[in-house]
């Protein structure tokens, strides 16, 4: 569970115990981030980060199967990762186009660098239908590789060290330990909440937190800091006139997405917000105050437990508004030393108020695109939250807060406990070899060691 003093609220957190990682679920949107994301990571000590530098990889990883993106200098054919249209399931995104294009956006390629705008969702989707992953992008084409094992319902316990030298993993299967060694380096791999736990049950880490624990310290780094979460919001309810045909229950939901800017931040490149413009189908039952019902959205219906005709009544669409950049900072720390208890996980939503600030800017945009010409003709209505120990007039900046302090979830993309710096730099676990900067012998590879601006 991840706890927040200032939502007020717990939020379910997830670990992903599949081989293929977190990209195996949520709605697989192919954005890769904009411009300035990677510059601001090179500035600060990430050399070889920048958006020129990482591009050609991006490209030598994707199959687009868009010509016309395809045929651009920022996409590629050919690769192992395909990237796909959204195939259409109701007429949401012709809609949301000429809603944004009313209030002076366009609609655009958002991974061609320069990310403000909107465009028809691609997502990470084979052409066969089936959620393309790191697994079967990349993993399961090399698994009879010679050099290759792969150890499932596995659980790695500790990093095995000599001196700063990272040499081998333990690790538990079928209630065995198994100690094996490396011959060049050991790679860590584990997710943003698993990596830093396993770092600092292997004795790299705060110093003072790991001692307390009765770990013997091989390196004090600020592992499990600078936790960053992205939040989302459903800010209201919108009816349509579409009920959700069949095909919706194979599709990612998302079939639109766009980047914005609210004018909290000075850069005016930059997007600080992030709308999924989804289909589902709204909660219908005691509390009204659960817009999106997910349990419903998700479980029910993959168990057929919902027919259409009660579908048909509940459906609707969603512009959920999400924070890109959030300056609220938490952190990761042990609960235990044993490998097998979850961690503390204290993400500090909301702490900054420039993050609330951004977060209601981000509902009066989707309040805006609710009511342009091209939402009215489509006959889509908003309703609001009523929330009743909510004080505040409707649309003020307090009764957003309030919604936005009790009606945002977790979208699950934690990053930054490892963060990747400059080898000076007090704050950082990695140089931009994504080694460790105390002079560890082993690598760190993924998204925790990225920070959102």
């Amino acid at each position: 569970m991840f706890g927040s003093m200032s939502m007020n609220m717990r939020l379910l957190g997830e670990y992903l115990k599949v081989i293929g990682g977190s990209g195996c679920l949520n709605s697989l949107v192919y954005a890769r981030g904009c411009r300035q994301d990677f510059d601001s990571w090179e500035k600060l000590g990430a050399s070889g980060w920048g958006y020129n530098d990482v591009l050609p990889y991006f490209k030598k990883s994707e199959n687009n199967t868009n010509a016309r993106y395809a045929a651009t200098s920022s996409h590629h054919q050919g690769g192992p990762m395909t990237v796909s249209d959204t195939a259409p399931v109701t007429k949401l995104p012709t809609v949301v186009m000429d809603a944004v294009r009313e209030l002076g956006y366009k609609e655009k390629d958002i991974n061609d660098g320069e990310m403000l705008g909107f465009m028809r969702a691609q997502t990470t989707v084979s052409q066969d239908g089936r959620r393309h992953h790191t697994a079967n992008a990349f993993l399961h084409p090399a698994e009879n590789r010679k050099n290759l094992t792969i150890r499932a319902n596995s659980v790695a316990c500790k990093i095995l060290f000599d001196g700063l030298r990272a040499v081998g993993v333990k690790y538990r299967s079928r209630f065995t330990d198994t100690e094996v060694y490396a011959n060049k380096e050991i790679i860590l791999c584990a997710g943003t909440i698993a990596s830093s736990q396993l770092l600092m049950l292997s004795g790299v880490g705060p110093r003072n937190h790991l001692e307390n624990l009765g770990i013997s310290v091989i390196a004090d780094l600020p592992v499990g800091k600078n936790l960053q979460d992205h939040l989302i919001l459903v800010p209201m309810r919108i009816s349509g006139p579409e009920t959700l045909p069949p095909e919706w229950l194979s599709s990612v939901g998302v079939e639109a997405v766009g980047f914005i800017k609210t004018g909290t931040d000075p850069d005016p490149k930059w997007p600080d917000i992030q709308l999924h413009c989804q289909i589902g189908y709204y909660h219908r039952g005691p509390n009204e105050n659960r817009f999106l019902n997910f349990s419903e959205m998700f479980a029910k219906p993959l168990q057929h437990d919902i027919s259409f005709e009660e579908r048909a009544k509940k459906s609707g669409l969603a512009l959920m508004v999400m924070i890109c950049r959030p300056k609220s900072v938490g952190e990761i720390r042990l609960r235990t030393t044993n490998p097998f208890d979850h961690p503390i996980i204290d993400p500090q939503y909301l702490s900054h108020p420039s993050d609330v600030r951004t977060m209601i800017e981000g509902c009066r945009f989707s309040k805006k695109m609710t009511e342009t010409k091209a939402f009215k003709k489509y006959g889509a209505e908003a309703e609001y939250y009523n929330f009743p120990n909510c004080s505040h007039p409707f649309d003020s900046d307090g009764y957003w807060e309030y919604v936005v302090r009790h009606a945002s979830t977790s979208v699950y993309h934690t990053v930054g406990t490892c963060k990747m710096g400059a080898v000076n730099d007090p704050t950082a676990v990695v140089d931009s070899s994504l080694r460790g900067c105390a002079s560890l012998s082993s690598g760190v590879i993924e998204n925790i060691c990225l920070e959102y601006g």
